[in-house]
């Protein structure tokens, strides 16, 4: 048993609530082929393989994280597997290139108001401020011009 100040658990991996940029949804679509082995020993356990998977085509959609849609990208042909590794890879250089473009951050006068005065992290819930600094914490929150970023 842990010791009573060790008995707490908490939730560490806050990078994995995080939007994800890009969200790939594929589908790939097989051909089941017969197999043919041996007869396997009756002494031992074992799986009798029956049926292979062979990929003949896919379908995939690309969702950028305000919505924007690329695709859907689809494709039929017994090299499927080596076209959709392709296309992603061109896929993915377009998306890193979008991705070093910075964009201007647009916040409603809500947004920045809940931003000023937050006291804990949307994240992982934890207080912004240490306990032992809140003596010192403004009650006035700054001029809401100074937060802004500038254009």
């Amino acid at each position: 048993m842990p010791k009573e100040e060790e008995n707490e658990m908490a939730f560490k991996n806050h990078h994995k609530q995080m939007k994800s940029p890009y969200v790939v949804y594929a589908d790939f679509e097989c051909l089941l082929k017969k197999m043919h082995s041996c007869e396997p020993s009756p002494e031992k356990s074992f799986t009798v393989k029956a049926e292979k998977h062979e990929p003949c085509g896919f379908a995939y959609i690309i969702v950028r994280s305000d919505g924007a849609i690329y695709g859907p990208s689809n494709y039929r042909g017994e090299d499927a597997v080596l076209v959709i590794l392709r296309w992603l890879q061109q896929h993915e250089r377009q998306m890193r290139t979008e991705m070093e473009n910075k964009r201007p951050l647009v916040m409603t006068d809500e947004d920045w108001h809940r931003h000023r005065n937050a006291m804990h992290c949307y994240i992982c819930n934890k207080s912004l401020v240490k306990d032992t600094f809140l003596d010192s914490v403004c009650s006035q929150p700054p001029h809401r011009d100074l937060l802004r970023p500038r254009p």
